[in-house]
């Protein structure tokens, strides 16, 4: 869902990454100064509750190699890979976070998943953000604070190229717009040579319950 506003109201120093069919990423480079994302981090650290989950491998249930927090409006309860969600409320830290990306983008974003990766043997699997709740061709905006990571992504077709690497860095904003989620695979792959926290919140919008019936 896109509010009234849009990105070229509120012009941040941006850069489109066209990909394979009409998929893009939107790339903002310092999209918090070095210092505001200094602050955010450690509000983020030391404000937010944190989960620990596990998925179901093989007949055993396995901890995910990364924390996690999800936050959102009450509406927003959310499931991927047997893992069950109900939002946490805003805190302000986040909700300031969320507005100046609404603003930026012209997106509407009213949830949040926020990953805490406390070295660089926590990692994200290659997976794709697609859950029907979101529905179709969501836009999806992460936003990192702390260590660079390795964002890499390969198509969902097989047979084609070998995996690209966009390298997220503290203060950086990407958008991943409508129409990635159903062509790519993204993944936070271990890079055991890190040694510091990075936080990474991927805002996504989830209609209403009665929106959703009305879509069908």
């Amino acid at each position: 869902m896109r509010l009234n506003t849009t990105a070229k109201d509120h012009a941040e120093p941006s850069k489109t990454i066209h990909l394979m069919g009409s998929s893009s990423i939107t790339e903002y480079t310092g999209f918090w100064s070095s210092d505001s994302a200094d602050d955010i981090l450690r509000q983020l650290l030391s404000e937010l509750t944190w989960r620990t989950d596990c998925i179901n491998l093989f007949g055993k249930r396995i901890p995910i190699p990364r924390l996690q927090c999800w936050m959102g409006e009450p509406h927003c309860d959310y499931k991927y890979s047997g893992i069950s969600l109900a939002p946490m409320p805003w805190v302000p830290i986040v909700a300031r976070i969320r507005d100046k990306i609404n603003t930026t983008s012209g997106e509407a974003f009213n949830c949040v998943l926020i990953n805490h990766y406390r070295n660089g043997f926590d990692s994200n699997g290659w997976h794709a953000d697609d859950e029907k709740i979101l529905g179709e061709s969501p836009a999806i905006a992460s936003a990192s604070f702390g260590a660079t990571r390795s964002f890499q992504l390969k198509p969902k077709r097989k047979g084609t190229d070998k995996p690209s690497t966009i390298y997220l860095a503290h203060g950086s904003l990407i958008v991943m717009n409508p129409g990635f989620q159903e062509e790519w695979l993204h993944q936070i792959p271990k890079e055991k040579q890190i040694t510091g926290a990075r936080l990474n919140l991927t805002f996504r919008y989830i209609p209403p319950p009665l929106s959703r019936l009305e879509i069908g």
